[in-house]
């Protein structure tokens, strides 16, 4: 999950945890990784709501980041990128990865946080992530398909996973996807 991995701030290191090893081991075994990078709901970084993410709503467990904002964005797409940038720092153990499906929301599906688990702070702003929800999940994929991977993908050593049947229509994936 994104909290385990970035538990401070930038410019703080990561916490790959044992991602190096899991990596080693199934390149040494000629096997292949599937991971889920968690970046929602509770599974996001206490630390961004003190540069600036909004809470839209909390629980005892933790609380739920305002997904459109542009420093919530930037912060997504940023784990991202290091994440695919330590991934190839592992050669030959990144051959070891195959996919990776982004986990964005509640579950990592086409769900921003599930009503009866939290407690709403600001109605009017669940609302509109409510409502921009699919185009949100579609685009962040898509950065995460386009940029943050691009190389893995266009030599077909890495798909993308996507979860959600609403969010990722025939039309769109058709449009959007190899």
């Amino acid at each position: 999950s994104w909290n385990s991995v970035q538990p401070k701030p930038p410019p703080a290191a990561y916490d790959w945890g044992d991602l190096p090893d899991a990596l080693e081991r199934a390149y040494a075994n000629g096997g292949r990784l599937m991971m889920l990078l968690w970046a929602g709901t509770v599974r996001t970084p206490s630390w961004v709501y003190d540069l600036g993410v909004e809470m839209v709503a909390n629980s005892s467990g933790g609380a739920v980041p305002n997904y459109l904002s542009p420093k919530y964005q930037d912060l997504v797409r940023t784990v991202h990128k290091d994440l695919a940038a330590f991934l190839r720092s592992k050669a030959p153990a990144n051959k070891a990865f195959m996919a990776l499906q982004p986990c964005l929301g509640a579950t990592g599906d086409d769900t921003p946080f599930h009503p009866g688990s939290y407690t709403v702070l600001d109605k009017a702003l669940e609302a509109r992530i409510r409502a921009a929800w699919p185009e949100y999940y579609r685009n962040m994929s898509l950065f995460l398909h386009n940029d943050a991977f691009a190389p893995e993908i266009a030599a077909n050593q890495m798909v993308l996973l996507v979860n959600g049947e609403d969010s990722f229509p025939d039309w769109w994936v058709n449009e959007n996807l190899p």
